[in-house]
């Protein structure tokens, strides 16, 4: 992906906020990456005025009609936009946007004797980034569900309330630990990266930790009391509905604690989609299929630098014009396939 330009029409969405969050997301981690690359020292610029020029670029380089130009499936090289000097003015321009544009991704709607909360539920078939009040992000599976105060100061906590599935990201902070309610499961951190299993209706929740450690606490029940369990790396607890007891788990057990969310490098160079997929399968510990036999012919060409999978999927499906869809263990990558 090193010195790649996107498409000028997702580019032109991004800048009117008319792309989706795919997308959104695919530019912001475009920019991320390629300011990693870089050693530039910082600078100062007229956000207006560049913002204006960026526009303008973009105009002369689209089409006069008003329909973003159609790109064939079988395309396999990026678009370039006109010249040097327009690639690096929407490298910065876009660059100073995805850091300065306020968050999008929550919606506010007020919970049950508490109207500064915001809620949120992925109603996708995908894994969803969410980010919170504090810049903590949380990877949600399909029908996951959370709470939180519109925002977190001045209070002592940093409370969330959870079910389904989901990979926190927490930002450090040790005077405000944040804390995770799953019906009478307690999950409190002060900075880490580890997965939360809690379905309402699931007779047994799971903390699962990748880095950092993680205090996990249980009720008291009539026959123990008040349970406190402090999970280190690769580490994972089991807690029973029934009993409101918790058990220990390592990763020499469930080796999937070390895998589903472990950051990964990967380079495809003309590489076939069903062998990026195979490569994927193994990276991640998780089932891989193409619903159409006909993605077999499309091939990929990029490199992905410590990146998680739904990141990964997300710029495979932007290349291809697929989409694909998260089924338990299984993902299953839709779309037309490529011509030769």
């Amino acid at each position: 992906m090193k010195g790649k330009a996107l498409p000028a029409d997702l580019l032109k969405r991004y800048l009117t906020n008319t792309c989706t969050e795919a997308e959104r997301r695919v530019v912001d981690e475009w920019y991320l990456r390629l300011d990693r690359e870089q050693e530039a020292a910082p600078f100062s610029i007229d956000e207006h005025a560049l913002l204006q020029r960026i526009r303008a670029d973009i105009a002369h380089t689209l089409p006069p009609r008003e329909e973003a130009p159609v790109v064939p499936l079988n395309r396999r090289r990026w678009l370039y936009l006109s010249g040097i000097a327009a690639s690096l003015l929407l490298l910065l321009g876009v660059g100073y946007l995805a850091w300065n544009r306020p968050a999008t991704d929550s919606s506010s709607a007020a919970t049950s004797g508490t109207p500064d909360w915001t809620v949120h539920t992925n109603t996708t078939k995908k894994i969803e980034r969410y980010l919170f009040p504090d810049q903590s992000v949380v990877w949600l599976q399909p029908g996951a569900r959370l709470s939180h105060p519109a925002a977190f100061a001045p209070a002592p906590h940093r409370e969330v309330r959870f079910a389904g599935e989901g990979f926190f990201e927490v930002v450090r902070d040790t005077l405000h630990p944040f804390i995770i309610y799953s019906g009478a499961l307690k999950t409190q951190v002060l900075g880490t990266s580890f997965n939360v299993r809690a379905y309402e209706n699931d007779s047994s929740y799971h903390v699962s930790v990748l880095t950092g450690s993680v205090a996990v606490s249980a009720p008291a029940s009539p026959t123990h009391d008040e349970e406190v369990l402090v999970l280190k790396t690769n580490e994972q607890a089991t807690y029973q509905n029934a009993t409101r007891s918790l058990t220990l788990e390592t990763a020499a057990a469930k080796p999937e604690i070390k895998q589903a969310w472990r950051p990964a490098s990967l380079v495809f160079n003309d590489t076939p989609l069903s062998e990026a997929a195979a490569q994927l399968q193994k990276a991640f510990q998780i089932h891989i299929e193409l619903a159409n036999p006909a993605l077999n012919t499309c091939r990929l060409t990029v490199d992905f630098n410590k990146q998680r999978l739904p990141e990964i999927l997300n710029m495979i499906n932007t290349l291809l014009g697929s989409t694909y869809e998260l089924e338990g263990d299984t993902i299953r990558i839709f779309g037309d396939g490529c011509s030769d």
